[in-house]
Parts: C-alpha cells; structure tokens; sequence
C-alpha cells in the first residue's frame, strides 16, 4: 500500500457503513413492529462517523506515532460494526430476511476490510516520516 493510501480505504468503508444500510445494502423495512436489524444500522451510524473522523485525522497527520495510535483506534472502531451485527444487537430471525442476506454480510466484510486496513497501517508504516 501506498504512504496514505489506509486512512482512504478506511474513510471509504466508514461512509459505506453510515450510508449502506438505508440505500445500497437495505435491512428488512419498517412495518408494524421494527425489526432488532433497524436499530442495528441505526447504532452502526456513529460508529461509521467516529472512523471517518479517525481516518481523516490520519491523513492530516504529521507524525508516524500519532498516525499509529489513530490506526488503534481506527481498529478497535472498525472492529464495532462487526459486533453489533452478530451479538450485540443482531438482526432478524429469520434467515431469508434482507438483514441478513444482505445487509449484515456487507456490513460485516466492510467492517473488516476495515480493520485489516488500521491493523496495516500500525505496523507497518514507516516510522521515520508520516
């Protein structure tokens, strides 16, 4: 990978956890009752918001430790998403529905897509210029 080409990725992914799930990879719709998969896609949005503000903090980033230590934190935000959908929140019980068919999947490979890109970019970037 390229000197900054990290943090992109990761601003990339965290606007398609905060926008997927209402536009390009649907959770089941709102009917009478909401689903447990609704306010999963609602809970992911803050956590998209938090790594996009992670990786443009690292492309603006002058020094490799402090580039380092948004990559943790970048990670572990990353690695959030990922949780929600299988044991935090959840979704649907049924296994045809949209969460689950398409909506957590995406979710989930974005998600570590995500952290395989923050966990690169803390060991290995360079550590005498950023």
């Amino acid at each position: 990978m390229q000197k900054k080409l990290s943090p992109y990725i990761s601003l990339v992914a965290a606007i398609l956890l905060a926008v997927g799930p209402w536009t390009f990879f649907p959770v089941c719709p709102v009917g009478e009752k909401v689903m447990k998969c609704y306010w999963a896609a609602k809970a992911i949005i803050p956590l998209a918001v938090i790594l996009a503000v992670v990786s443009l903090l690292q492309i603006f980033s002058k020094e490799a430790e402090a580039f380092r230590k948004l990559a943790l934190v970048g990670s572990v935000t990353a690695l959030m998403p990922l949780s929600i959908t299988s044991f935090l929140i959840g979704g649907c019980m049924k296994l045809d529905m949209s969460c689950n068919v398409k909506a957590f999947p995406a979710i989930n490979v974005i998600s570590l897509i995500a952290v395989a890109v923050q966990i690169w970019a803390i060991f290995y970037r360079p550590k005498n210029k950023a």
